[in-house]
């Protein structure tokens, strides 16, 4: 208990009454103050833990900073992370899916390369192990998916005939694009190895039988097509089922008599192509290299061969002829005498030559196609020197009964014969000046043939 003094009478009094004893005043409670409490040991420790741990994060935050070559790698990492993650891998290809999982694994690598301060700036990287699992479960769909339709494949190929062919071919492609490990999981593989078995051994016996029936080698379509059906037949079989064709080298002889013939009939054709180019001794070459009987299509060999011989001075005549002499001159005639002079020149041997091409026709003419030309003087002078030359083209294509005289213009005729040609040109000018006549010809003999047509 302690004395106070009354608020009214300023008496002492213990503060213990609720009224003064001296004067009556009603005392208000007072409200002692508490005592303070020490503050508690853990609470200063616990602020300076908390001190310690900001400046901890402070001094970690600052150690966290990455280099540029560190934060590099991060967001190249970042950016591979992100493609895998964006990647759809809704495909088929169980290639592509590899490279997928490949890829995952690459960045896993490298991933764990990283210190510690790198990995905790990347993101997304649990993610890629969910993708991984994902390309895996896909490529397992794609695999069974494959076994599943091979397998399908051999159960639909059925009773085996020689249709049955693109069927056992499709279940054996399909077969063999499967992976070592895949094929361990077509359970119905022995059913496509008894089916192929049953294919060639009826593949066989239609091969022996189409061979059988290709019977005479003609050049008709029906026996061409005999033996390409036959040999398609051979080569459609494996190497090991060949050797069963016990009458393949009745195919071998067919087809041999067969390109025998074919040629045959090129070398007629070639022939009936020589004679209608005028080349008689060029279709007399070739037909001494067929038979006599050989027949195509209405011609046959022996019915040319005595046509030629029948018309072998055609024959001979046919070629290349070159000069073996003659010349060319130019003559000044005087009008009131009669008298002249003149000028001339000898051809060389070999100088020039004419072609000539023959062209037997069904009502016993020829047509006579010759090609050349002929020197000719075209003016006088009284010296060489001053005389004007020239040349007669002669391009000319005739039919005729017979070997003679062809007129090539007004004034040019050749000769024709088994032994050569003979060539004639004649002109005569009594204009060129009133008081003389002028006469230009050339004789040239061509009777060395140097090339047969």
């Amino acid at each position: 208990m302690a004395l106070i003094h009354c608020p009214e009478c300023s008496r002492e009094i213990s503060d213990t009454v609720k009224k003064c004893p001296h004067c009556g005043y009603k005392l208000k409670k007072v409200k002692q103050p508490k005592e303070r409490k020490p503050i508690p040991k853990w609470m200063f420790i616990a602020g300076i833990v908390c001190i310690g741990l900001v400046v901890a994060a402070r001094i970690l935050i600052y150690s966290m900073q990455l280099s540029y070559e560190e934060l590099t790698q991060v967001n190249s990492l970042n950016a591979k992370i992100g493609e895998q993650i964006a990647y759809d891998l809704n495909i088929d290809s169980v290639l592509e899916l590899s490279e997928y999982i490949k890829e995952c694994d690459s960045i896993s690598s490298e991933y764990d390369e990283l210190n510690w301060k790198q990995r905790f700036s990347v993101t997304d990287y649990e993610k890629i192990s969910g993708k991984k699992e994902e390309a895996g479960k896909r490529i397992e769909e794609i695999e069974n998916t494959e076994v599943d339709s091979v397998i399908k494949q051999i159960d639909e190929i059925g009773d085996v005939s020689l249709d049955s062919k693109k069927k056992i071919l499709d279940a054996e492609d399909g077969y063999s694009a499967l992976s070592d490990d895949l094929k361990k999981r077509v359970a119905n593989y022995e059913q496509l190895e008894t089916a192929k078995e049953k294919y060639y051994e009826l593949a066989v016996n239609d091969t022996v039988s189409k061979i059988s029936h290709i019977g005479k080698v003609s050049l008709t379509n029906d026996s061409h097509a005999k033996m390409v059906s036959a040999k398609t037949a051979y080569n459609d079989l494996p190497a090991d089922y060949r050797s069963k064709v016990s009458n393949y080298s009745t195919l071998v002889a067919k087809e041999k008599k067969y390109d025998e013939l074919n040629d045959r009939k090129r070398k007629l054709q070639d022939v009936k192509s020589e004679l209608k180019k005028g080349n008689l001794n060029e279709a007399k070459r070739l037909l001494e290299q067929l038979p006599n009987g050989f027949l195509y299509q209405g011609t046959k060999v022996s019915d040319l061969k005595k046509r030629l011989r029948k018309n072998s001075n055609w024959v001979a005549l046919c070629g290349r002829w070159k000069t073996t002499g003659g010349r060319m001159e130019v003559d000044q005639v005087w009008k009131y005498d009669g008298s002249s002079k003149g000028w001339n020149r000898k051809f060389s041997k070999g100088e020039e030559f004419i072609d000539v091409h023959c062209q037997l026709k069904d009502n016993g003419k020829v047509k006579v196609k010759i090609i050349g030309s002929i020197p000719i003087y075209t003016s006088y002078s009284v010296i060489a020197e001053g005389l004007g030359q020239g040349t007669v083209v002669v391009s000319k294509t005739k039919t005729v009964s017979s070997m003679g005289t062809i007129r090539i213009d007004s004034n040019t005729t050749l000769t024709l014969s088994p032994t050569g040609i003979s060539v004639n040109y004649y002109k005569v000018n009594p204009n060129e000046d009133q008081y003389f006549t002028y006469k230009y010809k050339s004789v040239m003999d061509l009777k060395k043939k140097t090339v047969s047509f």
